[in-house]
Order: C-alpha cells, then sequence, then structure tokens
C-alpha cells in the first residue's frame, strides 16, 4: 500500500464510523432479524455494556487489527436509540469490515458463524 492509498484508507473508517449504513446482500436476501433488548431498542446501560464488551474483545485480538486505538466503539458511535437494525447495519459491518478486515477469524469464532468467500 502506497502513501496516497493509506490516506483513504483513514477517511474510508472516517466514514464508516460517522454515517449509518443498510446491509444489502448480493442476492438481495436479508439476516434475519435480531432481538436484542426490549422490542428490538438497547436502552442505554445495555448499549453500554455491550460496547464495553466488544472494547475488551477488540483489544484482546489486537494482534488481528490494524490501528487499534482508531478501532474501538464509542458510546455515540450510534446514538440513542439503539435498535437491533442498527447494530446488524453499522456495528456489525464496521466490526467485520473495518476491525477484522485482515483477519476475521477471531469475529468468526465469537459469533459462531461460517465465513463465505
Amino acid at each position: 500500500m502506497n502513501t496516497s492509498d493509506n490516506s483513504i484508507y483513514f477517511i474510508d473508517s472516517a466514514f464508516k464510523r460517522r454515517w449509518d449504513w443498510e446491509f444489502v446482500n448480493w442476492d438481495e436476501s436479508k439476516p434475519d432479524t435480531a432481538t436484542y433488548g426490549e422490542g428490538g431498542v438497547l436502552d442505554e446501560n445495555e448499549w453500554k455494556k455491550l460496547i464495553n464488551n466488544l472494547n475488551k474483545f477488540i483489544k484482546s485480538h489486537h494482534a488481528s487489527i490494524r490501528g487499534i486505538e482508531d478501532k474501538q466503539i464509542g458510546y455515540y458511535f450510534i446514538k440513542q436509540p439503539v435498535t437491533a437494525e442498527q447494530i446488524q447495519n453499522k456495528l456489525m459491518f464496521f466490526l467485520w469490515d473495518s476491525v477484522f478486515n485482515r483477519d476475521k477469524k477471531p469475529l468468526v469464532d465469537l459469533l459462531d458463524v461460517t465465513k463465505d468467500i
């Protein structure tokens, strides 16, 4: 990667952190609807607990992550109210595409999913 490409990486990461995303699969299928919190909404305490646990997980796998200081999740990554849809679309996309972009094994193991390539 040359220095020009490297600077784009940080801009791309900033965009992913600041805007909402919607997962659209190549075959137009949707993932199963997640059930988080009461009625699909996490209250502030549940959200903070999830973020704290995620950041511990991210830090414990620092060898798999490039630029770990920029990859931890803040409480305002998703603004309240935090819905299951936002977790699936924005948080999971960020974890998969940006945090564990080089080595997905820790995330695949945590989620107990099959990684399709």
